[in-house]
Protein backbone atom coordinates (compact mmCIF):
# COMPACT_ATOMS: atom_id res chain seq x y z
CA UNK A 1 0.00 0.00 0.00
CA UNK A 2 2.78 2.27 0.74
CA UNK A 3 4.80 1.78 -2.66
CA UNK A 4 1.71 2.48 -4.27
CA UNK A 5 1.23 5.44 -2.53
CA UNK A 6 4.92 6.32 -3.30
CA UNK A 7 4.43 5.94 -7.40
CA UNK A 8 1.33 7.66 -7.46
CA UNK A 9 3.04 10.79 -5.32
CA UNK A 10 6.30 10.36 -7.99
CA UNK A 11 3.76 10.23 -11.12
CA UNK A 12 2.44 13.23 -10.01
CA UNK A 13 5.21 15.10 -9.48
CA UNK A 14 6.75 14.01 -12.74
CA UNK A 15 3.46 15.36 -14.11
CA UNK A 16 3.25 18.95 -12.89
CA UNK A 17 7.01 19.04 -13.91
CA UNK A 18 6.14 18.12 -17.61
CA UNK A 19 3.42 20.94 -17.34
CA UNK A 20 5.68 23.24 -16.14
CA UNK A 21 8.13 22.84 -18.72
CA UNK A 22 4.97 22.51 -21.61
CA UNK A 23 4.01 25.71 -20.31
CA UNK A 24 7.33 27.33 -20.61
CA UNK A 25 7.71 26.68 -24.14
CA UNK A 26 4.70 27.85 -25.27
CA UNK A 27 5.37 31.37 -23.40
CA UNK A 28 9.52 31.45 -25.70
CA UNK A 29 8.92 33.21 -28.74
CA UNK A 30 9.58 31.11 -31.79
CA UNK A 31 12.26 33.05 -34.19
CA UNK A 32 12.30 32.36 -37.63
CA UNK A 33 14.99 30.90 -39.23
CA UNK A 34 17.47 32.98 -40.95
CA UNK A 35 17.10 33.29 -44.54
CA UNK A 36 20.44 32.72 -46.90
CA UNK A 37 19.87 33.09 -50.48
CA UNK A 38 20.64 30.43 -52.92
CA UNK A 39 24.02 30.50 -54.89
CA UNK A 40 23.81 30.28 -58.47
CA UNK A 41 26.52 29.23 -60.79
CA UNK A 42 28.06 32.02 -63.21
CA UNK A 43 27.92 31.67 -67.18
CA UNK A 44 30.51 30.43 -68.94
CA UNK A 45 32.14 32.05 -70.56
CA UNK A 46 31.49 32.73 -74.73
CA UNK A 47 35.00 32.00 -75.89
CA UNK A 48 37.07 28.69 -74.84
CA UNK A 49 40.53 30.33 -74.88
CA UNK A 50 41.61 32.42 -72.20
CA UNK A 51 40.84 35.77 -71.60
CA UNK A 52 42.79 38.79 -71.83
CA UNK A 53 41.19 40.10 -68.92
CA UNK A 54 41.22 37.87 -66.74
CA UNK A 55 44.25 35.29 -67.39
CA UNK A 56 43.63 33.29 -64.52
CA UNK A 57 40.37 32.15 -65.01
CA UNK A 58 41.61 29.14 -67.54
CA UNK A 59 43.64 28.18 -64.82
CA UNK A 60 40.25 26.76 -62.16
CA UNK A 61 37.10 27.25 -61.31
CA UNK A 62 35.77 30.83 -60.83
CA UNK A 63 34.80 32.15 -57.76
CA UNK A 64 30.85 32.77 -57.00
CA UNK A 65 30.25 35.48 -55.07
CA UNK A 66 27.76 34.99 -51.87
CA UNK A 67 26.12 37.62 -49.77
CA UNK A 68 26.39 36.98 -45.96
CA UNK A 69 23.75 38.37 -43.57
CA UNK A 70 25.30 40.20 -40.56
CA UNK A 71 23.35 40.96 -37.41
CA UNK A 72 20.02 39.98 -35.83
CA UNK A 73 17.58 37.36 -37.64
CA UNK A 74 14.50 39.20 -39.21
CA UNK A 75 12.15 39.71 -36.59
CA UNK A 76 9.22 39.19 -39.25
CA UNK A 77 8.01 35.64 -39.15
CA UNK A 78 7.88 33.93 -41.96
CA UNK A 79 4.53 33.78 -44.51
CA UNK A 80 1.95 31.31 -43.18
CA UNK A 81 3.73 30.62 -39.38
CA UNK A 82 1.09 31.36 -36.54
CA UNK A 83 2.05 32.83 -33.47
CA UNK A 84 1.38 31.12 -30.16
CA UNK A 85 -1.03 31.77 -28.19
CA UNK A 86 0.20 33.20 -25.25
CA UNK A 87 -0.62 31.49 -21.71
CA UNK A 88 -1.50 33.90 -18.84
CA UNK A 89 0.20 33.19 -15.55
CA UNK A 90 -2.70 32.87 -13.72
CA UNK A 91 -2.83 29.71 -15.87
CA UNK A 92 0.58 29.06 -14.74
CA UNK A 93 -0.37 29.49 -11.22
CA UNK A 94 -3.38 27.33 -10.95
CA UNK A 95 -1.26 24.16 -12.94
CA UNK A 96 1.22 24.94 -10.47
CA UNK A 97 -1.25 24.98 -7.57
CA UNK A 98 -3.33 22.21 -8.62
CA UNK A 99 0.04 19.93 -9.08
CA UNK A 100 1.04 21.42 -5.30
CA UNK A 101 -2.14 20.36 -3.90
CA UNK A 102 -2.53 17.18 -5.48
CA UNK A 103 1.16 16.35 -3.99
CA UNK A 104 0.39 17.60 -0.76
CA UNK A 105 -2.50 14.98 -0.94
CA UNK A 106 -0.49 12.49 -1.70
CA UNK A 107 1.94 13.28 1.11
CA UNK A 108 -1.17 13.34 3.77
CA UNK A 109 -2.03 10.12 2.64
CA UNK A 110 1.05 8.61 2.89
CA UNK A 111 1.79 10.17 6.42
CA UNK A 112 -1.79 8.98 7.38
CA UNK A 113 -0.52 4.99 6.09
CA UNK A 114 2.53 5.45 8.03
CA UNK A 115 0.60 6.19 11.18
CA UNK A 116 -1.65 3.79 11.28
CA UNK A 117 1.19 0.91 10.41
CA UNK A 118 3.23 2.17 13.38
CA UNK A 119 0.17 2.27 15.28
CA UNK A 120 -0.51 -0.98 14.23
CA UNK A 121 3.24 -2.60 15.15
CA UNK A 122 2.82 -0.91 18.62
CA UNK A 123 -0.25 -2.97 19.27
CA UNK A 124 1.43 -6.06 17.68
CA UNK A 125 4.70 -5.15 19.53
CA UNK A 126 2.21 -4.49 23.00
CA UNK A 127 0.53 -7.79 22.97
CA UNK A 128 3.89 -9.97 22.14
CA UNK A 129 5.33 -8.48 24.59
CA UNK A 130 2.62 -9.60 27.86
CA UNK A 131 1.84 -12.36 25.86
CA UNK A 132 6.05 -13.16 26.74
CA UNK A 133 5.34 -11.91 29.87
CA UNK A 134 2.39 -14.06 31.23
CA UNK A 135 4.37 -17.14 29.54
CA UNK A 136 7.23 -16.15 31.65
CA UNK A 137 5.19 -15.69 34.71
CA UNK A 138 3.59 -19.05 34.57
CA UNK A 139 6.96 -20.92 33.61
CA UNK A 140 8.65 -19.41 37.18
CA UNK A 141 5.48 -20.62 38.84
CA UNK A 142 5.69 -23.68 37.90
CA UNK A 143 8.86 -24.19 38.12
CA UNK A 144 8.52 -22.56 41.74
CA UNK A 145 5.64 -25.08 42.59
CA UNK A 146 8.44 -28.36 41.23
CA UNK A 147 11.47 -26.91 43.24
CA UNK A 148 9.20 -26.66 46.31
CA UNK A 149 7.52 -29.91 45.99
CA UNK A 150 11.53 -31.51 45.04
CA UNK A 151 12.18 -29.76 48.38
CA UNK A 152 9.69 -31.80 50.20
CA UNK A 153 10.27 -34.63 48.44
CA UNK A 154 13.98 -34.52 49.18
CA UNK A 155 13.52 -33.35 52.99
CA UNK A 156 10.94 -36.45 53.57
CA UNK A 157 13.34 -38.92 52.29
CA UNK A 158 16.28 -37.59 54.28
CA UNK A 159 14.25 -37.58 57.36
CA UNK A 160 13.08 -41.48 56.97
CA UNK A 161 17.43 -41.94 56.26
CA UNK A 162 17.80 -40.39 59.40
CA UNK A 163 15.51 -42.16 61.46
CA UNK A 164 16.37 -45.20 59.84
CA UNK A 165 20.20 -44.63 60.37
CA UNK A 166 19.62 -43.87 63.77
CA UNK A 167 17.31 -47.30 64.62
CA UNK A 168 20.31 -49.13 63.17
CA UNK A 169 22.77 -47.21 65.41
CA UNK A 170 20.60 -48.17 68.24
CA UNK A 171 20.07 -51.53 67.52
CA UNK A 172 23.89 -51.98 66.94
CA UNK A 173 24.64 -50.00 70.39
CA UNK A 174 22.18 -53.01 71.66
CA UNK A 175 24.17 -55.88 70.35
CA UNK A 176 27.37 -54.09 71.44
CA UNK A 177 25.89 -53.21 74.80
CA UNK A 178 24.68 -57.38 75.06
CA UNK A 179 27.62 -58.57 73.40
CA UNK A 180 29.98 -56.16 76.65
CA UNK A 181 27.13 -57.71 79.02
CA UNK A 182 28.15 -61.67 78.32
CA UNK A 183 32.28 -60.95 77.37
CA UNK A 184 34.70 -61.68 79.67
CA UNK A 185 36.42 -58.89 81.74
CA UNK A 186 40.31 -58.80 81.46
CA UNK A 187 42.45 -58.43 84.41
CA UNK A 188 44.73 -55.61 84.31
CA UNK A 189 47.31 -57.12 86.27
CA UNK A 190 47.21 -60.11 84.40
CA UNK A 191 46.74 -59.24 80.77
CA UNK A 192 49.75 -59.48 78.59
CA UNK A 193 50.63 -56.51 76.00
CA UNK A 194 48.35 -58.49 73.26
CA UNK A 195 45.09 -59.11 75.17
CA UNK A 196 45.30 -55.20 76.16
CA UNK A 197 45.68 -53.93 72.63
CA UNK A 198 43.10 -56.19 71.56
CA UNK A 199 40.29 -53.77 73.72
CA UNK A 200 38.93 -50.48 72.02
CA UNK A 201 40.84 -47.49 72.99
CA UNK A 202 44.27 -48.91 73.80
CA UNK A 203 46.74 -49.41 70.73
CA UNK A 204 50.07 -51.17 70.83
CA UNK A 205 51.84 -48.10 72.14
CA UNK A 206 49.48 -47.48 74.94
CA UNK A 207 49.34 -51.68 75.74
CA UNK A 208 53.22 -51.02 76.13
CA UNK A 209 53.28 -48.21 78.60
CA UNK A 210 50.89 -50.11 80.83
CA UNK A 211 52.78 -53.43 81.09
CA UNK A 212 55.58 -51.16 81.77
CA UNK A 213 53.98 -48.55 84.47
CA UNK A 214 52.40 -52.30 86.12
CA UNK A 215 56.18 -53.67 85.90
CA UNK A 216 57.39 -50.76 87.51
CA UNK A 217 55.21 -49.84 89.88
CA UNK A 218 53.46 -53.24 90.79
CA UNK A 219 49.81 -54.61 90.36
CA UNK A 220 46.72 -52.05 90.01
CA UNK A 221 44.57 -51.56 93.08
CA UNK A 222 41.80 -50.14 90.61
CA UNK A 223 41.15 -49.54 86.74
CA UNK A 224 41.32 -45.65 87.25
CA UNK A 225 45.32 -45.72 87.77
CA UNK A 226 45.39 -45.79 84.17
CA UNK A 227 44.56 -42.35 84.10
CA UNK A 228 48.25 -42.08 85.33
CA UNK A 229 49.68 -43.20 82.28
CA UNK A 230 50.50 -41.37 79.50
CA UNK A 231 48.01 -41.00 76.14
CA UNK A 232 44.88 -42.49 78.74
CA UNK A 233 42.37 -39.85 78.44
CA UNK A 234 38.63 -39.29 79.51
CA UNK A 235 37.61 -40.14 75.90
CA UNK A 236 39.76 -43.49 75.39
CA UNK A 237 39.45 -44.57 79.14
CA UNK A 238 35.49 -44.99 78.89
CA UNK A 239 35.65 -46.96 75.95
CA UNK A 240 37.91 -49.61 77.77
CA UNK A 241 36.56 -49.26 81.37
CA UNK A 242 33.68 -51.39 81.79
CA UNK A 243 36.17 -54.15 79.71
CA UNK A 244 38.64 -54.12 82.40
CA UNK A 245 39.08 -55.60 86.42
CA UNK A 246 41.90 -55.94 88.83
Amino acid sequence: MMLRRLFWLSTLAGAGYLAWRWLRQQNEPVSPAPYTPSARPAAAPATSGPSSANPAASSGPRRIPTRVHRGAPPSTPLPGAQAPAPVSAEAVADTVADTADAIADAVADTAETVADTADAVADTVADTADAVADTVADTADAIAETVADTADAVAETVADEQESVEEDVEEAEEVDDEAEGTRELVNLNTANEKTLAALPGISPSLAKRIIAYRQERGPFSTVEELNGIAGVGPRNFDKFRHLLTV
